[in-house]
């Protein structure tokens, strides 16, 4: 019964290494390093307490290795729920932040996509001004930048359907107006 938690410490490194080390992309596996980290230290300490201390304690005292060695497993699992839960968490806004930089991108294909749609050469002019503020412009967009985003697409959304030279004029007007906006908003902290 003295040897429950080394052993324990002991069956779990497969366990943690082929989390990390199985086939997955090289971000999410870096994400899991520090499992790994701790699932190591987790054995070295164990192993250390054990012989220490565990092995010297008998008789009505070796209740109390068992507890010593309780608290360290109790530890090793609430730091290794912590890890987890928080690459879930990375995982999760990292996930967010690229569909943000899609969406974006989106938006200047669309607009690319309008420039060669549209045969009139002044509203092509027009449309390349809106191209070339949305060309070089931060794709990631933060929370406060996304009422703008979004304001943006809406107006993109039916930007085919323009036919009036004025209006045309007038709509890229003002989404290069957002497009400032969205810049200034991104940049402020």
């Amino acid at each position: 019964m003295k040897f429950l938690f080394c052993g324990i410490a002991l069956v779990i490194q497969p366990f943690f290494f082929y989390v990390v080390y199985r086939k997955q992309e090289k971000e999410e596996a870096a994400l899991k390093m520090p499992m790994v980290y701790f699932s190591v230290f987790y054995l070295v300490a164990q192993m250390y307490v054990f012989v220490k201390y565990c092995l010297r304690l008998q008789g009505e005292y070796e209740k109390y290795s068992y507890l010593i060695q309780s608290v360290i497993l109790i530890l090793f699992v609430l730091a290794e729920s912590a890890l987890l839960f928080g690459n879930k968490y990375i995982k999760r806004v990292d996930k967010e932040e690229k569909d943000r930089i899609s969406d974006f991108k989106d938006l200047v294909r669309e607009v690319e996509l309008q420039i060669v749609q549209t045969k009139d050469e002044t509203m092509k002019a027009s449309l390349q001004k809106v191209y070339e503020a949305m060309r070089y412009e931060d794709p990631v967009t933060n929370q406060n930048a996304a009422g703008e985003t979004q304001k943006i697409k809406e107006l993109l959304a039916h930007i085919s359907e323009i036919n009036d030279l004025e209006l045309m004029d007038k709509r890229c007007k003002e989404i290069q107006k957002l497009i400032e906006m969205r810049r200034i908003k991104n940049t402020r902290r």
